[in-house]
């Protein structure tokens, strides 16, 4: 079993690494600090939305292209809203 190793880039963004020898998977997580702990009456549900337009698309790829190129590799999207955090995921063989 492995360490994980955690790098701090020059913009604070933490990156977590565990190689895992043996496998051929990826798993890619990016998560947001915020969720709905950080939002008042007024901006109710924004993080929810945030998650829901991150797969709108991005530049000249739509949401389903980008959904599409990860399936192709035998892959998943999701995305999930939590009281303190937000998250993106990509896993893939």
């Amino acid at each position: 079993m492995t360490t994980p190793k955690i790098h701090t880039l020059s913009n604070g963004v933490r990156v977590i690494c565990d190689p895992m020898p043996g496998l051929e998977t990826l798993a890619l997580s990016v998560v947001a600090g915020r969720g709905a702990a950080s939002e008042d009456l007024h901006r109710s549900g924004w993080s929810h939305l945030l998650e829901h337009m991150v797969f709108k698309g991005a530049g000249a790829r739509t949401a389903r292209q980008i959904v599409e190129v990860v399936e192709s590799a035998g892959g998943q999207v999701n995305a999930a809203t939590g009281y303190e955090r937000t998250s993106f995921q990509i896993r893939a063989l």
